[in-house]
């Protein structure tokens, strides 16, 4: 996908950056065409993506106030993932849905961590660290995303989520 100067998108675990411009630079003696990013959380951090390269194959399009709804509703009634007991699979498995860009696997993906946090905290355990520090990570790339185009904070998007999610049961509730 092509991208022009001030698209928004989202990058890997930067979140939502703005393209501050496409042009050629010079890095280790070959000259290639970069796009520029900024993320919009951290206007101070510039990143450089060579357009002809995987990595920006990474950038996504920024999704639409409708998009997210969709998503949300969707996964609502969405069962989680199955827990994978071997760690190393489990990383894998989260490395490789994370590296997806697939909002909809992201979001079962951390429905799935919050709820083996949840079980586990009823227990008096914790998530190990690499299981926490995904979701995470996965969290404030998707709900920097989801606040983007929400029109809202952060902060708000859970709120945001369970509110729809106690819409959606009380809708089921009244059938």
């Amino acid at each position: 996908m092509k991208f022009i100067a001030n698209d928004l998108v989202v990058y890997r675990t930067s979140g939502v950056c703005r393209i501050a411009e496409i042009k050629n630079c010079d890095f280790g003696g070959k000259q290639r065409e970069y796009y520029i990013l900024r993320p919009i959380h951290d206007e101070k951090s510039v990143i450089f993506v060579p357009v002809d390269s995987p990595l920006s194959d990474k950038m996504n399009r920024l999704l639409t106030k409708t998009e997210v709804d969709k998503i949300i509703d969707s996964s609502i009634p969405e069962k989680p993932f199955d827990w994978i007991e071997n760690d190393r699979e489990r990383t894998a498995k989260i490395k490789e849905v994370a590296s997806s860009g697939d909002r909809k696997r992201i979001t079962r993906m951390i429905k799935t961590l919050r709820l083996r946090r949840k079980a586990l905290s009823a227990c008096g355990k914790k998530l190990r660290v690499t299981d926490e520090a995904a979701l995470t990570s996965a969290e404030k790339v998707l709900y920097d995303e989801f606040a983007y185009a929400l029109g809202i904070e952060r902060d708000e998007v859970t709120s945001y989520i369970e509110a729809k999610k106690a819409a959606a049961e009380r809708s089921e509730e009244r059938r």
